[in-house]
């Protein structure tokens, strides 16, 4: 998976060269305006200096695979995110992304928090007597990201629209960053023989690490309200992570609501992250791809 994220993002990369590559032959092919006397010097185009600020809500319905652990007791893991649904006695989760940008440069801003609860219990008897083993767990999960981009390459016309169709732009953006990761893990197992406590051991332990990371992302104008964006990042190189990885694909639908303009978009993310830390009881191994559909909606105004 990092060799395949590692292309994606280098795949971004060489789009944005071909584009800018094409809109400079474009901009020299371009012939010159005949002078004459009388002609009158051309208006300059207009100049938007102002801000253009987008912002909404999201869900990612999160899957994990891999390997995680703590302590000792290490184990691999393979839980869509409907698995975790129907083995979850609790699960509450909260995204938003929000973005500013002024004339090329932009910033960034994503948050994501998730909790998931489970508890089991199963009991045995001999008819003497009879034990209870009983365990619940929590893992609470937050990503904080924030960072910057510029557009290097802003709407450019890879083909000419139908009058009744439009589209047919291109747009690429190089971006830089760091991810902020919390993971929370409490578990409590408890073995009771005949109503009397024979054994119980807590595991609580929370980790956090920061991951600098640097990607592209692209996006096509397909039509006049249809919009189809890729992006993709690597980071970590060792600041947090060991590696880190994340890429996701969007297909999104612009319309008007309350008159400002909206967009409606779904598709798929996958982030993949190679931490560890400490050592005996409290460590952490977590080894992991957090992957799954996500759907959101945003404003720009």
């Amino acid at each position: 998976m990092r060799s395949w994220s590692s292309r994606a993002t280098a795949c971004l990369m060489a789009l944005g060269a071909v584009a800018i590559f094409r809109a400079a032959q474009a901009d020299d092919a371009k012939p010159a305006a005949p002078a004459t006397d009388n002609a009158k010097p051309a208006a300059a185009p207009a100049q938007d200096s102002g801000w253009q600020f987008m912002a909404g809500p999201y869900a990612w319905a999160i899957g994990i695979t891999g390997n995680l652990g703590n302590g000792k007791q290490q184990s691999s893991v393979d839980l869509s995110f409907i698995d975790i649904v129907q083995k979850s006695d609790s699960l509450i989760g909260a995204e938003g992304h929000a973005e500013a940008l002024h004339q090329r440069f932009g910033l960034f801003f994503d948050g994501i928090y998730a909790k998931i609860g489970a508890s089991a219990s199963q009991s045995a008897s001999n008819g003497a007597a009879t034990a209870k083993l009983g365990a619940d767990a929590d893992l609470q999960l937050a990503f904080v990201e924030a960072g910057a981009f510029y557009r290097v390459v802003d709407r450019y016309q890879l083909w000419h629209p139908a009058p009744e169709v439009g589209g047919g732009t291109f747009s690429f953006d190089v971006l830089a960053g760091a991810r902020y990761t919390v993971v929370d893990v409490d578990v409590k197992a408890n073995l009771d023989i005949n109503q009397v406590a024979a054994f119980k051991r807590d595991i609580d332990g929370m980790h956090d690490w920061v991951d600098p990371f640097i990607g592209g992302r692209v996006r096509f104008g397909l039509a006049d309200n249809v919009d189809f964006q890729l992006r993709g990042d690597v980071g970590g190189f060792g600041v947090g992570s060991a590696f880190t990885w994340n890429t996701q694909a969007l297909l999104g639908y612009r319309f008007t609501m309350f008159g400002a303009q909206a967009e409606a978009w779904g598709g798929y993310r996958a982030l993949g992250q190679d931490y560890s830390e400490g050592s005996g009881r409290r460590d952490l191994n977590w080894d992991v791809v957090l992957h799954g559909p996500v759907l959101g909606m945003s404003i720009t105004w």
